[in-house]
């Protein structure tokens, strides 16, 4: 069965953590406390529940079944990269894509599985950390997110499932067989949005805002925001950065 995974992470996060760890730890800190709220109060129920998995500064958001519309992940990305912009002035980019998503704890040799609790292994005094699942979905959506070089703050696509995003949601092609959506600019459905904002308690932010969020962001990575701005203001409509 397919399913989607967003695969979701915060840009330049080893510069943050090398400068400043706290800074970097921040934004890490409001993406996971957007993703609780939003399974915990908006898609808390057997028929939308989602199941996710961090890795490093990003995480994996799977569904529990095959959807054939990506209007859901698509606001959902969406309301977490609002939400993490407006609340820490940075910036993470988003890729969602689909496949099968399972368990591979039985695949692990005999001996790791009988010394595994709660994917934690013993190693003497040490300790070893799984990561369980595996499957298309992750893999294809993380394979989707390295093609963006350089990394810039973008919801993106592959063009394959053009026909199942909605014709209300604004979005552009890119190299690589790659849509990119435009998550700042207000979409004509809103309605889930809205209520993933709402219900989630999370913050929104404005072109306008965002402009000011970047201009900001620059004064700290003038280097990045440079290799950015044409396609921000191709992709994202928004005023050249200066």
């Amino acid at each position: 069965m397919a399913r989607w995974c967003i695969h979701i992470d915060i840009l330049g996060f080893s510069d943050l953590w090398e400068s400043n760890m706290q800074k970097a730890i921040i934004p890490l800190q409001k993406l996971m406390e957007a993703i609780f709220r939003i399974g915990t109060h908006v898609c808390s129920n057997t028929k939308d529940r989602l199941f996710v998995h961090q890795i490093g500064d990003g995480f994996a958001i799977v569904s529990d079944c095959h959807e054939e519309s990506f209007e859901r992940p698509i606001l959902i990305a969406t309301a977490l990269m609002r939400h993490v912009t407006a609340t820490t002035g940075n910036f993470i980019s988003a890729a969602i894509s689909e496949g099968d998503f399972a368990d591979i704890t039985g695949c692990y040799p005999d001996e790791v599985r009988r010394s595994s609790q709660d994917g934690i292994v013993m190693l003497g005094d040490g300790i070893m950390s799984t990561f369980s699942v595996m499957g298309t979905a992750f893999i294809r959506a993380h394979k989707l997110s390295s093609k963006i070089k350089p990394s810039w703050p973008f919801l993106v696509v592959s063009d394959c499932y053009r026909s199942r995003i909605p014709p209300n949601f604004s979005m552009k092609s890119m190299p690589n067989d790659i849509l990119s959506i435009n998550w700042i600019e207000g979409q004509r459905s809103i309605s889930f949005l809205n209520k993933i904002q709402n219900q989630a308690g999370l913050q929104n932010i404005l072109p306008c805002e965002l402009i000011h969020k970047i201009q900001d962001y620059n004064k700290s990575y003038p280097d990045i925001v440079k290799k950015w701005n044409p396609y921000l203001y191709y992709f994202l409509n928004l005023k050249n950065i200066s």
